[in-house]
């Protein structure tokens, strides 16, 4: 038994499994197909509204609602270089987002803001907040090279 455990660990680590790059224009897509009304938000948009510095990232894949009362965001933060400076930006947006929420205007989008998914993934913070977020969370990571 521990033959095939230590095998099965090797083939993993060796193919690195577990280790892959996400595909950003596979994720892009995906978010245009799954979330109908969205529209991508640029670096100056979210350096304006949410005061974040995205210099800490190679890419911001940040997609909101169109309409301004659905509270869904589908959000891929690819890490440049210091990590725990693109932590520290991820957060103060995740921050931000939920204060812009926080006037209780729509109580089921607030619920779902509260249900929401943060995942680090290798070099990527992603965070979504939708109905189902877990599964969002897992079908971007599936969006691999």
């Amino acid at each position: 038994m521990k033959k095939i455990i230590f095998l099965l660990l090797t083939v993993f680590m060796i193919t690195g499994c577990g280790n892959k790059e996400l595909d950003i224009k596979k994720i892009n897509d995906m978010i245009k197909t799954d979330f109908k009304g969205s529209m991508k938000l640029s670096n100056n948009e979210l350096e304006g509204i949410y005061n974040i510095d995205t210099s800490v990232f190679k890419n911001a894949s940040v997609y909101v609602d169109k309409s301004s009362n659905n509270a869904d965001v589908y959000a891929v933060f690819e890490v440049k270089g210091d990590y725990d400076a693109a932590l520290l930006e991820t957060e103060y947006f995740i921050e931000q987002y939920k204060k812009s929420w926080d006037q209780g205007y729509f109580p089921e989008e607030v619920k779902k803001i509260k249900n929401s998914e943060k995942e680090e993934y290798n070099n990527y913070i992603i965070y979504v907040v939708s109905d189902n977020a877990s599964n969002a969370v897992e079908k971007i990571k599936g969006c691999t090279k």
